[in-house]
């Protein structure tokens, strides 16, 4: 059975041993604009929502989620997301329908995976915006 279960903000930091490697390798493919010290403090400050993704029991992965507020409405935004199994695409299905739920605006995320274009155009998302990296002084 698959599930996805939310953590409570006070329970949220006790997880991040859990989640610790997707974290790393996410900052790592992304380039490291942020640290784990950064993500635990949003989670244990609740301005992030941890959720758990589970199969048959076992934890697969998970991902983070913030509210923005903008002049159309609340956003769903993903700053992170991981999964060792393909979950990911049925985690997205659960995100969209719980922002419809509850009257949000919008869902967005960024990635750096090239891959990430062959989804958005299976799942007819449409490109927002894109990041350029005009220096990058710590050499990375």
């Amino acid at each position: 059975m698959k599930e996805v279960l939310p953590i409570a903000t006070e329970t949220a930091p006790s997880w991040f041993n859990t989640i610790r490697h997707g974290i790393n390798v996410t900052i790592d493919n992304s380039g490291g604009y942020v640290s784990p010290g950064d993500v635990y403090r949003q989670l244990r400050e609740g301005n992030w929502m941890l959720y758990i993704m589970m199969h048959d029991g076992d934890y697969v992965g998970f991902t983070i989620l913030e509210l923005l507020d903008s002049a159309k409405g609340q956003w769903v935004n993903i700053p992170f997301a991981y999964a060792t199994t393909d979950m990911y695409e049925e985690f997205f299905d659960h995100i969209i329908e719980q922002a419809d739920l509850n009257g949000m605006a919008g869902i967005k995320f960024v990635s750096s995976r090239e891959g990430f274009e062959r989804v958005a155009k299976k799942r007819g998302w449409k490109r927002g915006f894109t990041e350029y990296i005009v220096k990058d002084f710590t050499g990375g």
